[in-house]
């Protein structure tokens, strides 16, 4: 069974720095405003997704497990 997250992305956080996207380019893009966003129907990696998320300088992604709601980033 494919695991589930919830990936939310605090915009007031958000610098626009990018890392997210170029190092998880299926699961992040960059909105008009510059702010990054998940991508719909993403094809979610758990490694990647978490490497994406620890990469943020400003730790505005919250990954949290769908199945048990342990927020695994930030810890």
């Amino acid at each position: 069974m494919e695991k589930k997250f919830l990936v939310a992305i605090d915009a007031e956080a958000c610098i626009a720095c990018g890392l997210c996207a170029e190092i998880a380019p299926k699961i992040f893009e960059p909105s008009e405003q510059m702010i990054s966003q998940v991508l719909e129907n993403a094809e979610i990696d758990p490694e990647i997704l978490l490497k994406a998320a620890r990469s943020c300088p400003t730790k505005a992604i919250t990954v949290t497990d769908a199945d048990t709601g342990n927020q695994l980033w930030p810890e």
